[in-house]
């Protein structure tokens, strides 16, 4: 265990080469020894590391059986944090509706366990997704759901809010006057049900 704690120091620090050794050596003791939340976080981080290190589909077979093994102990948090990871990578791959499929059932979970902080950060992913679609309309109401739900929780501030606004400005030149004005009334007047709804497809 605390081996893993400074695995995951390192990778937050960005020493990505010491955080893999790391996570390769405890994986297969978490294992042995039966551990399964241990080997479960420990292939999540492997799948953090090789995703930067731009290895997609090691990182996707780690993350997969991450999911896996936090299904099994019926963590759903933890199963909401991977989904997300999962759409992430995805994402990155342009595969945009599978990405937003992944941040779906992510959202879905954290409606369900009323984490709106996480479902206002999976708007945004979602949104994302939607301007790469150019689906702008609908970018523009997620990101209004989005803020609404940060500033009601009092986090509207950092890189979430500063990709809110770069949407907002974005999509003026893309609507009338009035598809924009009503698209971003749409999404701040989006309710919780509203969101659980969305999430379900």
């Amino acid at each position: 265990l605390a081996l893993s704690n400074v695995a995951n120091i390192a990778k937050v620090q960005g020493d990505l080469p010491m955080a893999r050794t790391i996570y390769e050596q405890i994986l297969n003791s978490f294992r042995a020894r039966g551990d399964i939340r241990g080997a479960a976080s420990t292939l999540n981080g492997l799948g953090d590391v090789l995703a930067v290190q731009g290895e997609q589909g090691a990182a996707r077979q780690f993350y997969t059986e991450s999911l896996a093994l936090f299904r099994r102990l019926d963590d759903q948090w933890a199963i909401a944090r991977v989904l997300a990871d999962l759409g992430n990578l995805t994402r990155d791959q342009s595969d945009f509706e599978t990405a937003c499929d992944f941040y779906r059932q992510s959202l879905g979970l954290c409606a369900t366990l009323g984490h709106r902080v996480s479902m206002a950060r999976l708007l945004v992913s979602l949104a994302k997704c939607k301007v790469w679609q150019s689906r702008l309309k609908q970018a523009l109401e997620l990101a209004g759901a989005a803020d609404a739900m940060l500033h009601s929780v009092g986090a509207a501030t950092g890189s979430d809010q500063d990709t809110i606004c770069q949407i907002f400005e974005q999509s003026k030149g893309q609507l009338s006057d009035l598809e924009h004005a009503r698209a971003w009334a749409a999404g701040q007047a989006m309710t919780l049900e509203q969101v659980r709804e969305y999430a379900r497809g």
